[in-house]
């Protein structure tokens, strides 16, 4: 099955790279504070992740933070996520732990650090996390590449399939058996530079078992 719409009433997240400079992280968190939003800055590095929240706290003083990340135990995760979407706090200052499960429609912008350390389908699977409201969405790649391929497709659409189309493009098919991720696979490949051809033949070869079990 394929969805091919989202929701109604909401708009595609614009997504941006950006240098690592702290002044503009100052303005883009300034910002989705002042229309009474949330924000997730995705930090996925946890030995250090509480010296950044530190720092994020003195850049933004009034901000109100949280730090949510694998280490702590399930309680007290918990905890912090609901405080959030109870609007606790402003900014969860995060590891990927909001890739999945999250769904928090006040939370406008996503501030991604290293994004280019991320491959394409966990970077569309994070920004996900916001364009969830009615309210336009932002998402922040910060990146010491200015121009990486990955989040170059990331800022060009919000299309699913064109960011797996762009993946495989990028990373090849790997093995349908094995433990290879990536690197070409000519039959996968013909399959999907053909798919109306590979539906007739699959329809053909079905018709053709159907038609072997009937002859026994």
């Amino acid at each position: 099955s394929q969805i091919e719409t989202a929701p109604l009433n909401r708009m595609p997240v614009q997504t941006y790279v950006m240098e690592r400079k702290e002044k503009l992280i100052k303005e883009i968190i300034e910002r989705e504070l002042g229309r009474n939003g949330q924000v997730f800055y995705l930090y996925n590095f946890v030995d250090t992740i509480e010296d950044v929240a530190a720092h994020i706290q003195s850049l933004v003083p009034h901000a109100r933070l949280c730090v949510g990340h694998g280490r702590l135990s399930k309680d007290q995760l918990d905890k912090k996520i609901q405080d959030f979407i109870d609007f606790k706090y402003d900014v969860l200052i995060c590891t990927t732990i909001i890739e999945t499960g999250i769904d928090i429609p006040n939370v406008n912008t996503l501030i991604i650090m290293d994004a280019d350390h991320f491959g394409l389908s966990q970077l569309y699977q994070i920004r996900g996390r916001v364009g969830r409201g009615t309210h336009q969405s932002y998402c922040v790649l910060s990146s010491q590449e200015k121009d990486n391929m990955r989040l170059n497709v990331m800022c060009k659409t919000n299309n699913g399939f064109e960011i797996a189309q762009a993946d495989l493009a990028q990373r090849g098919t790997g093995d349908l058996i094995g433990t290879k991720q990536s690197g070409e696979n000519k039959y996968v490949e013909l399959m999907l530079r053909y798919p109306k051809f590979y539906a007739k033949i699959k329809a053909k070869v079905k018709e053709m078992i159907e038609q072997s079990n009937m002859l026994r």
